[in-house]
């Protein structure tokens, strides 16, 4: 039977005892593709690129407004951007969101155990003197890639993790008993 447009419906009886098989075909016009012009895609990625750029501006005059009034109450040297790969300055909430890695490992253990397994790569901290002295975090994805990293990149890994797992946790800076830097995760219980 020939179909030029609409729909035809056929039974068809299977030899034997394996019953009825009913088929439906539907053919539908081929779909006019919608091309967006030039112009407009390019005011669309402009548009989008202000919006983050504004966005951007909030978060820095939030954060400059909350460590000018923190410094007024407790007096520290606190860091609130580092730079990524790029060398672009980003808070340092960007280098953390949750990564759901729950078919590939059962629990927060298994995910300590994990980042545990990623060599350790000792690496002076990158500070770049150009970039008002940041240093340079890697992220998630070129820890990864790298399959190596420092202390920075194996706690930014490893509170993506827990937070995936729907922990309550957080990346701490700080320093250790010998004055030096340092970085761990924390989790808090509800």
């Amino acid at each position: 039977r020939a179909v030029c447009g609409g729909s035809v419906r056929v039974a068809l009886e299977l030899s034997g005892s394996y019953g009825v098989l009913n088929v439906r075909l539907e053919l539908f016009p081929r779909p006019t593709p919608t091309y967006i012009s030039q112009a407009v895609l390019q005011k669309k990625i402009e548009d989008e690129e202000r919006r983050f750029v504004l966005i951007e501006n909030d978060i820095r005059a939030y954060l400059s407004q909350w460590l000018r009034e923190f410094q007024q109450i407790a007096p520290r040297n606190l860091q609130l951007y580092a730079l990524n790969e790029d060398k672009v300055e980003r808070p340092l909430n960007a280098f953390v969101s949750p990564v759901m890695v729950d078919r590939l490992l059962d629990s927060p253990s298994h995910a300590a155990r994990f980042v545990s397994l990623i060599p350790y790569e000792r690496e002076e901290s990158t500070v770049l003197a150009a970039h008002g002295g940041l240093e340079q975090w890697q992220t998630t994805h070129t820890f990864l890639s790298r399959r190596r990293g420092g202390l920075d990149a194996h706690a930014l890994l490893l509170c993506s993790l827990l937070l995936g797992f729907g922990l309550d946790a957080y990346v701490i800076l700080g320093t250790g008993s010998d004055g030096k830097k340092h970085i761990w995760v924390m989790t808090r219980a509800s």
